[in-house]
């Protein structure tokens, strides 16, 4: 199978691992990714917690920066298509919930992109994680609601929203929790999941 590493190597410098330049590139690559993933799904976590909203561009670098991710992983062009599959099969399920009015819009965009990451090597327990993750904060913020809390804590800008009965649940803060924990529990296997 034609590795996706060589399809790229005319683009770096020392081309590929010939050369120190070359080298760190590649490490650089690496590290970023590693802290890419969980530092843009916390990203998202937190901006669905505040605002009920994930910003489009978030999902994007995650799926525009994952081809490097894969290639400073060694995927192949197979790999890194299956990993694209899972994104997209994420994205299609999701739609389907969206529709429903089960998910936000954001909320499926940031799945289906940490999905692309994931591949489906590991997509079945990162979906278990955002479902545990999910249950686990859609009682815990209904509790909430149901609890007398002071009224200062009810009228401050991010908590209103999240404390008002009826309102919807920031389920961007499970798939950060589920990505985060995934990230670490694989640890050095690498920033792309699933080969």
């Amino acid at each position: 199978m034609v590795a996706f590493r060589g399809l790229v190597c005319g683009w770096r410098l020392g081309g590929c691992g010939n050369g120190a330049l070359g080298n760190v590139v590649e490490v650089g690559i690496q590290v970023f990714s590693v802290a890419l993933f969980p530092a843009a799904l916390i990203y998202g976590g937190l901006s669905d917690l505040a605002s009920y909203r994930i910003p489009n561009w978030l999902s994007v670098v995650l799926v525009a920066w994952f081809p490097l991710a894969a290639w400073s992983a060694g995927l192949t062009l197979g790999d890194v298509l299956v990993h694209f599959g899972a994104g997209l099969t994420v994205f299609a399920a999701g739609a389907g919930l969206f529709m429903v009015g089960a998910l936000g819009g954001g909320d499926v965009k940031l799945l289906a992109a940490a999905a692309t990451w994931t591949g489906f090597g590991h997509l079945s327990p990162f979906l278990l994680a955002v479902t545990l993750a999910g249950g686990a904060l859609a009682m815990a913020v209904l509790i909430l609601r149901r609890v007398p809390l002071p009224e200062a804590w009810r009228r401050k800008g991010w908590s209103r929203r999240l404390l008002t009965p009826g309102e919807g649940i920031p389920y961007g803060v499970a798939i950060a929790i589920a990505g985060v924990t995934l990230s670490a529990r694989l640890g050095a296997a690498g920033p792309v999941f699933g080969r």
